[in-house]
């Protein structure tokens, strides 16, 4: 009955028309499924190629990758490592050579130390040398050796008179060369035109000696002494060495006695003057300390031949 039913009202046109109904709507919710799945579908694919365009690694990629990290890693500590070692390396070039260069500076400094010790002690040497050589040594009352004490004054006076002193020297060099010819003229009369020209030679030093004492600027009590000694030496004064040679050497070579004898007459003359002034020197000298008379005392025209021409002191 119930089959019967149903197969009646499946021939009913209301249940045709339901029926067909239903058909549409099942096909319109169908077609909206695959719409929806295509877009689903579309959206995923999307998001796939999205992914690979970002470039996703896969696992073994990501493990791939992490061994390349660890790899660099390791490469950047051996890296930080030489260069730690480098680094010390250089500190330690650096602090060897500014140990060198501190071990330099002071082998350096003790170097000129040692220098300059050596030259103080040098100058000091020289300078004790120097004390012994110019110091003046005199016998006490007690019969020693004493050295003499000179104050600033006295050096500088010690000074001032060995000034004109050292022009007494040259004068006397002068008429020892003289006192020495007119020997050779009294024991050689084969020679005597040889011992003209001799004499005629000794005017020239008697002029230079001449200029040199009136060139000299010497205390006002040693003005007396120098003027004497400019007369001895005056080629205008008529009793002076100049003269006396003059007349020698012209009256020998013009064979002419009378010119010898008036030569002969002026030496006494310059040999008194000459004791004279030798005398006032030593009178000068003794009133100075740290000077050497004995040389001056002893010296006289006798004393200087006989030594000259015999070889002894007397």
């Amino acid at each position: 009955m119930n089959r019967v039913n149903e197969r009646l009202s499946m021939n009913d046109p209301r249940h045709y028309q339901e029926t067909h109904d239903f058909c549409q709507e099942t096909k319109k919710k169908s077609k909206s499924r695959n719409l929806l799945q295509q877009r689903l579908d579309e959206t995923i694919g999307k998001s796939i190629k999205e992914e690979k365009q970002k470039k996703i690694p896969s696992p073994f990629f990501l493990k791939e990758e992490s061994l390349t990290d660890q790899e660099a890693s390791l490469e950047e500590t051996e890296k930080d490592s030489k260069f730690v070692w480098e680094n010390d390396l250089e500190i330690k070039e650096l602090e060897t050579a500014y140990k060198e260069e501190s071990a330099e500076k002071r082998y350096r400094r003790l170097t000129q130390g040692v220098n300059l010790l050596i030259i103080l002690l040098c100058i000091y040497t020289g300078f004790l040398i120097f004390g012994v050589a110019v110091t003046q040594y005199h016998y006490s009352d007690n019969g020693t050796i004493e050295a003499q004490k000179l104050s600033v004054s006295d050096i500088r006076e010690k000074k001032e008179y060995e000034k004109i002193l050292a022009q007494y020297i040259n004068l006397r060099t002068i008429y020892q060369s003289v006192l020495l010819l007119d020997y050779q003229y009294d024991q050689n009369a084969d020679e005597h035109m040889t011992i003209a020209t001799e004499y005629e030679k000794i005017l020239d030093d008697i002029l230079k000696a001449s200029t040199q004492i009136k060139a000299l600027d010497i205390d006002s009590k040693y003005v007396q002494l120098q003027s004497m000694m400019l007369s001895w030496v005056d080629s205008q004064n008529e009793q002076s060495i100049y003269t006396y040679c003059k007349l020698m050497s012209a009256g020998i070579t013009e064979n002419n006695d009378d010119t010898v004898n008036q030569a002969i007459q002026i030496e006494n003359f310059v040999d008194d003057n000459f004791t004279q002034i030798t005398s006032n020197f030593v009178t000068l000298g003794e009133n100075i300390n740290g000077t050497d008379l004995v040389d001056i005392k002893e010296w006289s025209p006798e004393k200087y031949i006989n030594e000259k021409i015999n070889g002894k002191k007397e």
